[in-house]
């Protein structure tokens, strides 16, 4: 399989209602291991936060999971 999933979520992190944070998380392909399950190879989670009017974060923290 040579796809890669995603998924987006928009976090309002100061509770005023206005989404002001994208979280998003990224699975690579799946991979069989001994047992015969699928399990993923990697996430990559990417948080921008103290996003502008111009919609370009602050910050940006990327995490990767094997």
């Amino acid at each position: 399989m040579n796809t890669v999933d995603h998924g987006v979520r928009y976090l309002d992190l100061d509770g005023d209602g206005v989404p002001d944070a994208v979280l998003t998380v990224e699975s690579q392909p799946m991979a069989q291991d001994d047992s015969r399950h699928l399990q993923p190879v990697s996430v990559v989670e990417t948080l921008e936060t103290g996003i502008g009017i111009d919609g370009c974060p602050s910050t940006t923290r990327v995490v990767t999971k094997h």
